[in-house]
């Protein structure tokens, strides 16, 4: 160097000092020295010592899902030096890489395609400089249609098939099969994430029943015992008494496997199978009087383990497994005008033991089995032009298992 500044003093015996200069560039080398000083003079100069400023990596790192296949990045650019720009990328089980060709210098924004639908995939940027490469902090994309997260464990037994509803800001869950007969019932609480065990469940079901929610009660309905006889009862469990009350029993007899919805003050139940082969029938069930009728029958192939929800005045029922296998076939049930109306096949994979979760006017299917093979697709459904929209997926494979919002 040609010359030296003084910067400042530092305390008598400092064994370190800091300084804040502005208006430095990546680069940049400054040589630095010390010299003691005393009433008689100064010391000889210490050592030299060098620092070279580093580059500045990007920051304002931020990702916008823009479809469920294309994410968004962009970032502020902080250094002046750089001759370009990497974007690396992994998804939560994998390990950096970079992904498409280098940018140039000073780009502050890429869009990458990625192939896997939903995918919660992490990004980094790198400045490429001639004084060496500086990576940024990461950033999690999120999904297009968010993400899963793991909440507290269920607390009692591992079990399938079990019966599942909400109520205001609460999960019911409970009975199911799994070594012998479980009957347990259990409250989980979305805002504490605390698990309680409620009364047990009175009925003769143990698996295959119908569950749903009117008001401040869970409906259970039907189902078969785990020595595997068909069952024709009714219950609603009360949150304001957390008990359970006898309804009455279904009309058509013992049925299992069935669906259900509500519009307005009735609660239909579709599908099943007692005695005979999977039921065509439709059975309405009036909340008001609390008695049974039969509505117009379903005019697709009857079926066990399809799914249901309603929208607006309308339900909605398919999926399922008839005589002859698991179909795809998506039907409207008109409760005004109590006529059926086929719509265009569900997209996904044909199922029975799918899972459905009517939420802000929309329906939401997933999972399932298709044959032999466990199935973790979520589907979204939209009323208003009868489509379906691929969601993020489950985090797991689920058949006879048991889902709930709120």
């Amino acid at each position: 160097p040609s010359h030296y500044k003084v910067l400042t003093s530092a305390a008598a015996n400092a064994t370190s000092f800091g300084y804040l200069i502005s208006g430095l560039y990546a680069g940049e080398t400054f040589y630095y020295r010390v010299a003691a000083r005393s009433p008689g003079g100064s010391s000889a100069w210490s050592n030299v010592v060098t620092a070279v400023i580093r580059p500045i990596p990007v920051t304002k790192l931020s990702a916008v899902a823009e479809s469920s296949t294309q994410n968004k990045l962009t970032w502020q650019d902080n250094t002046d030096n750089e001759t370009g720009l990497r974007v690396h990328r992994r998804s939560p089980t994998t390990t950096f890489g970079t992904i498409g060709n280098s940018l140039s210098a000073n780009a502050t924004t890429y869009t990458d395609q990625v192939t896997t639908v939903n995918e919660r995939y992490v990004y980094r940027v790198e400045n490429m400089t001639p004084d060496g490469d500086i990576t940024s902090p990461t950033v999690v994309a999120p999904t297009q249609n968010g993400y899963w997260t793991e909440l507290a464990a269920f607390p009692g037994e591992k079990r399938q098939m079990a019966m599942c509803f909400t109520i205001g800001d609460n999960i019911y869950y409970g009975g199911g099969i799994a070594s012998g007969r479980l009957n347990d019932f259990w409250q989980y609480n979305t805002i504490t994430k605390v698990w309680t065990r409620q009364a047990d469940f009175p009925g003769a079901a143990d698996f295959g029943y119908a569950t749903i929610t009117y008001g401040q009660a869970g409906f259970v309905i039907g189902g078969k015992t785990s020595g595997l006889v068909d069952v024709d009862e009714v219950w609603t469990y009360s949150v304001f008494n957390n008990n359970w009350v006898a309804r009455q029993a279904l009309p058509g007899g013992p049925m299992y496997g069935a669906s259900c919805f509500i519009v307005g003050n009735e609660l239909f139940v579709a599908g099943g199978k007692g005695v005979l082969d999977p039921s065509s029938k439709l059975w309405i069930y009036n909340l008001a009087s609390a008695k049974w009728s039969a509505g117009t029958d379903f005019p697709g192939a009857g079926r066990t383990y399809g799914v249901a929800f309603s929208i607006g005045t309308n339900g909605y029922f398919g999926l399922g497994a008839t005589g002859s296998g698991e179909v795809k076939d998506w039907w409207q049930y008109n409760a005004a005008s109590e006529e059926w109306t086929q719509l265009a096949d569900f997209p996904g994979d044909a199922r029975s033991f799918a899972h459905t979760v009517p939420f802000y006017n929309k329906g939401f299917v997933m999972a399932g089995s298709s044959g032999n093979t466990l199935l973790d697709d979520v589907w979204e459904f939209e009323a208003s032009g009868n489509t379906w929209t691929q969601r993020t997926k489950l985090p797991v494979t689920l058949a006879g298992s048991s889902l709930a919002a709120t």
